[in-house]
């Protein structure tokens, strides 16, 4: 996670099924603010619907990454306590 002392300027818990929170946490970043943003997989890969939405899913938080945002990655499979300490 980021290196500043206290807590994140913004926090945020999304799947990111959509780009609204992308653009958000981009516009925050921009000025110099701390952002973190926790992402629980919900997409499922079973269905061609749910290999597209893990996809576009994988393409947000390489842009919110680009923007200098840290990304919990959370596989809900495993406890949030280890995807936050595997981010770290």
């Amino acid at each position: 996670m980021n290196a500043s002392p206290g807590p994140p300027t913004w926090c945020s818990t999304t799947p990111l099924l959509d780009d609204d929170p992308v653009g958000l946490a981009t516009e925050l970043v921009a000025p110099g603010h701390d952002v973190v943003v926790v992402s629980p997989d919900v997409t499922g890969g079973g269905t061609p619907g749910g290999r597209a939405a893990s996809i576009e899913r994988r393409l947000r938080i390489e842009r919110l990454r680009e923007s200098l945002a840290t990304v919990v990655d959370w596989d809900t499979d495993r406890p949030l306590s280890a995807a936050l300490e595997g981010s770290t």
